[in-house]
């Protein structure tokens, strides 16, 4: 129950939660499971548009499809993520900020991870609204909120470290 209060409250206020995770000491395994579950989530919510795209096509084409996609978000986007927390490292490094590697993977991480519900109410209105400008102003809302709850994050995990 506390993770379900930590994600409501990351909407609120990030800095508390993040202060809060980085008290908790948590270990890769847990930043790792936050990542998984976020890339997993992030791929379910893509098979519906992935069957309507390939509705057309034939089932090997669309399972292709499905298993390419199954594959960028498991294999690929954890890649990504981790290249990109240890890219933020490096620019807070270069600016002056002292932390740990592991905060920084917890903020990219936890962001990730709290942002899944508003990814699903998205993509829900996505598909029963349909219009294309819509879509893509919701798209930008969450990738604005994401930026500034990561950014948010970041600068609490530099500010807690001496």
């Amino acid at each position: 129950m506390q993770l379900f209060a930590d994600i409501v409250q990351t909407y609120r206020d990030p800095r508390v939660v993040m202060a809060r995770k980085m008290k908790q000491g948590l270990g890769e395994e847990r930043l790792l499971g936050y990542l998984l579950i976020a890339c997993l989530i992030s791929f379910f919510l893509r098979i519906p548009e992935l069957v309507l795209l390939g509705e057309g096509a034939g089932t090997e084409k669309m399972a292709a499809q499905i298993g390419a996609a199954f594959a960028t978000s498991m294999i690929f986007g954890p890649l990504f993520f981790y290249g990109l927390a240890g890219g933020s490292g490096l620019v807070l490094r270069a600016i002056g900020r002292i932390f740990t590697w592991k905060d920084v993977r917890l903020a990219l991480f936890w962001c990730l991870f709290a942002l899944q519900p508003v990814v699903f109410v998205v993509i829900l209105l996505k598909t029963f609204v349909g219009a294309p400008l819509v879509g893509s102003l919701f798209s930008t809302a969450v990738a604005l909120g994401f930026t500034a709850v990561w950014l948010l994050s970041l600068s609490t995990i530099s500010r807690s470290n001496p």
